[in-house]
């Protein structure tokens, strides 16, 4: 279950941080999921803050495995790499030589083989921008959280003439439980969105589980 719900992780970003109060934005890549790119070696790297903090990992000792590692999670690098169109050469971004490394996942990670498939983190994405272009309490509603020395879990609501909003999410590999803020009525929710295709309980969180339910007056 725990392995499975791992995927969920993209689903639950993209419902905290579309619903939020504020202009969203989406940076290019994200929308499908697109991930940080794998290199074999500092000379594949171009930022100039990249190849700053790997030689400072080296001098403090890290090995060049280790240092790479923390280049393959930090580096502004990932985020430069051409988006990924297709399963074509280079991700389908250019038929000539790009500026930078394409992610070999590209493969399995790209917007024409997400477009067709109703249970994509791009059509996932849809879902929450049309669920926020049709409703005024995400659009313009009060922004409030709840309960935020839990840690693991973020509630929020979003409020605008009488209704409520509340989003639910789970920043934990394992299961979570909650409680309604005060003067909430459970017999009231709405299930607005869930990124899990089963049924989602009130009260509980799967493995990054997001919840959004709306409330009426």
């Amino acid at each position: 279950l725990v392995k499975a719900a791992v995927g969920q992780k993209r689903f639950m970003l993209a419902t905290t941080s579309l619903l939020l109060r504020g202009i969203p934005f989406i940076y290019q890549g994200q929308e499908i999921g697109m991930e940080n790119c794998p290199m074999t070696s500092i000379a594949q790297y171009e930022d100039i803050n990249t190849l700053d903090q790997y030689q400072v990992a080296i001098q403090a000792g890290c090995t060049e495995a280790e240092a790479l590692e923390a280049c393959y999670i930090h580096s502004r690098d990932n985020a430069r790499t051409p988006m990924q169109w297709s399963d074509a050469p280079h991700g389908g971004f250019t038929a000539g030589t790009p500026w930078f490394h394409v992610n070999p996942n590209y493969r399995t990670v790209n917007a024409a083989a997400e477009e067709g498939d109703p249970d994509s983190i791009l059509n996932f994405y849809r879902r929450c921008l049309a669920l926020r272009k049709g409703s005024e309490t995400l659009l313009w509603g009060a922004y409030r959280e709840y309960q935020p020395w839990r840690g693991k879990v973020y509630l929020y609501e979003r409020a605008y003439q009488g209704e409520r909003i509340l989003v639910i999410c789970s920043f934990s590999h394992l299961p979570q439980l909650y409680r309604l803020p005060r003067g909430y009525d459970e017999t009231r929710a709405e299930l607005f969105l869930c990124n899990y295709p089963q049924a989602p309980a009130l009260g509980k969180l799967r493995p990054y589980e997001a919840q959004v339910y709306r409330f009426s007056n």
